[in-house]
C-alpha cells in the first residue's frame, strides 16, 4: 500500500467508526440538542451561526435549554433580527426597484450622468442645443446673459438641427447635492438654477425640454445616474415598505398596521428623490390641467447621504406597504397589485383552470368576468383591483386628486376624444379613462368617459375605488384570512415544508392564537419556534 493513501484511509476508518453515533444524532426524536437548537434559531433569527461565547454559555449552563431561551430573547432584540424581518418580507413583496424602473418614471426632472467627465442631461437640453444627443463643449463657460443663462460658444448647421442650426455651451463647476464638498464639471445649460420656464410655470413642475429649466441649485432637480445607476435612491425606495414591516413588528404593533398605516419612512436619498425628482410632492402637473395629491404631508430635507430612517406621514388613501413607491412601481397595474396581495397575504393566488382556457363560441365578451375560463378569477380580481383605482399606474407614482377624478360622472373631454371629428385624446385620458381608442366598443358604450378602474363594477363594488386597499382587511373574515396566511407563510419558512392536510387543525389553532394576540408577529415567531414541529427531528 502506498504511503500517500494512508491519511485518506484513516479518514474513512474514522468516519465509519463514527457512523453509529451520526445515525443516532439524525434519528427521529422529539428532543433537540440545545446546541443544535441554538444554531438553528440563530440562523432563522439572525441569518448567522451563534458566536463562540454563546456556545460557551450554553455548554457551561446548569440548564442548557433555559440558556438557549435566554439567548433567543436577546436575538429578538438585536439588529440582525430587524434585518431578518426585512429580508423575509422582501421575498413576500418581491421588493425590487432598479435603475431601469427609476429612469422610466415620467417626471418633470431629468437624469444627469457623467459623459467623458462632464455631467450632463442631454435630453433636457435638446431644445436649447437644437437636437437630441448634442453635448456641451469641453471648455469652461464664461459668458452669460443678464438672467444668468449661458451664451453659446459655438453654433453650427446640420440636418439633425431644428431650424438647421445647433449651438453648444461649455461647462461650469457645481457642488452637487450628493457630495456638496466636491466640485464637478456640469454642462452650463444643465446647471441652470432659474426658477421659471418659458411658459411661466415653475421649473420644479414643468417639462424636461423647457429650454429655460436646468437642474436647479446644486443639481437638486436632476436624478444622479452613473454606470451603476443611482444606487442610493433605488435601494432606499425598495427598502421603504420593508421598513414599515420592521417598525410594526419590532414595536409589537398589530401586523395589520403594515397594510393600513399612513406612516412611512425615508432616509436621505429617498427624501431627496421624493422632494425633488419624483413629482410625488408636486400638486400640479402637465401644465396644471391634471392634478395629483401630494404623496406625503411633509418630507424633511435630509442630507442626501444620511442613512437614518425617519417617519413621515402620507396623505389621502395611502395604505401601508400596499401603496409605497416600491409596491406600486413593482406591480404596475391594479390587477397585478391585487394579485400580489392575494398571493402573498391571503395565500390565495389566481390560477387558470387546469384544463386551460376554453374557446368562446362567438366573439369573447369585453367583460373578463363573463369570459369562459376567465370568469372564475376575474369575478374576484376585478373588484379587488378596484381598491387601487385612485392610484396611478404603468410605472408612475401618485394619487389621483379626488375632486378632479369622478368615478360616477363621465369626463367630457375623455368621452369625446378619438371619436370621429373629435379632439385628440390627452395622455391623461388615454392612461386613466375609457376612450374609444383604448377600449372595446361595448365597454366604451357603457363606460365611455369614466375612469377605466370603474368599468364593469357594480355600484356597491365602486365603493372600493374610494376606500383603497385598506378595505381588503377591514372585515373579520378578511382578517382571519390574513392571519391564517401569515401563520402558513412563517411556518413554511421555518419548517422548510409546505403545510399538509394533516396540519389543518394545527393551522386553525395557530390562526386563532394570532388573532387573540392582536396580530403580534413576534408572539407568532416565538410560538412556532417552540412548537415540536420546529424542535423535533423527523
Amino acid at each position: 500500500m502506498y504511503a500517500s493513501t494512508l491519511p485518506a484511509l484513516a479518514l474513512v476508518t474514522a468516519f465509519l467508526a463514527a457512523a453509529p453515533a451520526l445515525a443516532d444524532e439524525c434519528a427521529p426524536t422529539d428532543t433537540i440538542d440545545p446546541l443544535r437548537l441554538l444554531r438553528q434559531t440563530s440562523l432563522d433569527l439572525r441569518g448567522s451561526v451563534p458566536t463562540f461565547d454563546e456556545y460557551e454559555r450554553v455548554q457551561s449552563a446548569p440548564d442548557r435549554s433555559a440558556e438557549v431561551d435566554a439567548i433567543v430573547e436577546e436575538m429578538f432584540a438585536g439588529d440582525d433580527y430587524r434585518r431578518t424581518i426585512r429580508d423575509y418580507h422582501r421575498d413576500l413583496l418581491w421588493s425590487t426597484v432598479n435603475e431601469a424602473i427609476l429612469a422610466e418614471i415620467p417626471s418633470p426632472q431629468a437624469r444627469i450622468r457623467p459623459i467623458a467627465g462632464i455631467w450632463q442631461a442631454t435630453n433636457k437640453a435638446r431644445t436649447y442645443r437644437g437636437a437630441a444627443g448634442v453635448a456641451c463643449l469641453d471648455q469652461q463657460q464664461t459668458d452669460f446673459d443678464a438672467e444668468g443663462r449661458p451664451i453659446p460658444i459655438q453654433t453650427y448647421s446640420g440636418p439633425e438641427c431644428a431650424g438647421g442650426t445647433c449651438q453648444q455651451e461649455g461647462w461650469v463647476l457645481v457642488n452637487p447635492y450628493w457630495d456638496p464638498t466636491t466640485e464637478v464639471q456640469v454642462c452650463a445649460f444643465d446647471a441652470q438654477a432659474l426658477e421659471f420656464g418659458e411658459n411661466g410655470l415653475s421649473c420644479d413642475e414643468y417639462s424636461v425640454n423647457d429650454e429655460r429649466c436646468g437642474c436647479g441649485p446644486n443639481l437638486l432637480r436632476c436624478g444622479r445616474f452613473t454606470a451603476d445607476g443611482d444606487v442610493a435612491a433605488r435601494e432606499g425606495l425598495a427598502e421603504e415598505p420593508l421598513k414599515i414591516f420592521e417598525w410594526v413588528i419590532t414595536e409589537d404593533r398589530s401586523y395589520l398596521e403594515a397594510f393600513t398605516t399612513q406612516t412611512s419612512f425615508v432616509n436621505g436619498a429617498t427624501a431627496h428623490y421624493y422632494n425633488w425628482q419624483s413629482g410625488a410632492q408636486d400638486p400640479e402637473r402637465q401644465n396644471g390641467i391634471v392634478s395629483y395629491d401630494p404623496a406625503f404631508a411633509e418630507i424633511p430635507e435630509l442630507e442626501f447621504g444620511a442613512d437614518e430612517w425617519v417617519p413621515v406621514e402620507r396623505e389621502g388613501g395611502h395604505s401601508g406597504v400596499l401603496t409605497t413607491f416600491a409596491f406600486l412601481i413593482r406591480f404596475a397595474s391594479n390587477r397585478a397589485r391585487a394579485n400580489r396581495f392575494y398571493t402573498a397575504f391571503y395565500c390565495d393566488p389566481f390560477v387558470p383552470p387546469e384544463d386551460g382556457i376554453p374557446a368562446e363560441e362567438g366573439e369573447p365578451p369585453a367583460n373578463l368576468r363573463e369570459r369562459n375560463g376567465c370568469d372564475g378569477c376575474h369575478e374576484v380580481l376585478e373588484p379587488a383591483a378596484a381598491h387601487w383605482g385612485r392610484f396611478r399606474t404603468n410605472g408612475t407614482f401618485g394619487l389621483l386628486r379626488q375632486e378632479l377624478v369622478d368615478f360616477e360622472t363621465p369626463r367630457e373631454d375623455c368621452a369625446a376624444c378619438s371619436e370621429e371629428d373629435g379632439p385628440t385624446c390627452s395622455g391623461f385620458c388615454q392612461a386613466y379613462y375609457t376612450t374609444a381608442d383604448n377600449s372595446h366598443p361595448d365597454e366604451f358604450a357603457e363606460f365611455g368617459g369614466l375612469p377605466q378602474a370603474a368599468s364593469w363594477l357594480s355600484n356597491e363594488e365602486r365603493g372600493a375605488l374610494e376606500t383603497g386597499p385598506r378595505a381588503l382587511l377591514d372585515e373579520p373574515d378578511e382578517q382571519r384570512r390574513i392571519a391564517q396566511c401569515t401563520v402558513r407563510n412563517l411556518a413554511t419558512h421555518l419548517y422548510g415544508r409546505e403545510m399538509e392536510t394533516s396540519d389543518l387543525a394545527w393551522l386553525d389553532e395557530q390562526t386563532e392564537a394570532l388573532l387573540a394576540s392582536d396580530f403580534s408577529f413576534n408572539t407568532l415567531f416565538r410560538t412556532l419556534m417552540a412548537d415540536p414541529r420546529y424542535r423535533a427531528i423527523d
